[in-house]
């Protein structure tokens, strides 16, 4: 029989943060939807405007992006073990890496949203990411901040490294539907 004492329960803060998770999930399983419901109804004007977008671009900006998650992941574990310099630096090259995938983004060129349901599409899904990972952004400086200050908490930098492991996560998704669909 197992012994109940040694079970640890979930945190009311992973808990928290899953069940935030999971609404934003929601959420852009709906502008996912919306995507391909419009898609549907027009596949070849889909098809022939996706052809405008720099390809070079988004693979650059996936690259740096997927490059953050790594620093996240590094900056939770030094977290963990009590490092606060390392988590400092980790959460400062996440933070460069955000901004660079922002910036590597807004050298793509985009359509009249007026006039094409494609390129309001796309303005929809990149536009909601992007203030995703502006609110992941605002999120890390101040972790950053605080760690800075020697006020570190191993699971605070771990649900902020959830939620920038999420964002990631939408922008890989969403790269496959705008992208290679």
């Amino acid at each position: 029989m197992p012994d109940h004492e040694s079970v640890h329960p979930i945190s009311a803060g992973r808990v928290g943060i899953w069940m935030f998770l999971a609404a934003e999930m929601m959420f852009f399983i709906g502008l996912a939807g919306s995507y391909i419901v419009l898609r549907s109804a027009s596949p070849m004007m889909f098809e022939s405007q996706s052809m405008k977008l720099k390809r070079s671009v988004e693979v650059g900006e996936t690259v740096v992006l997927l490059g953050s998650s790594v620093t996240m992941m590094l900056a939770v574990s030094a977290a963990r073990l009590g490092k606060n310099r390392r988590v400092v630096g980790m959460i400062a090259l996440t933070v460069l890496l955000g901004f660079g995938f922002l910036f590597v983004g807004s050298l793509q060129p985009i359509g009249d949203m007026r006039q094409n349901r494609f390129w309001a599409s796309y303005a929809l899904l990149t536009g909601a990411h992007w203030a995703h990972l502006a609110g992941g952004l605002v999120a890390l400086m101040l972790l950053g901040v605080q760690a800075s200050r020697g006020r570190m908490f191993a699971a605070t930098t771990e649900y902020v490294g959830m939620y920038w492991h999420f964002v990631v996560g939408v922008w890989v998704v969403l790269f496959g539907f705008l992208y290679l669909m």
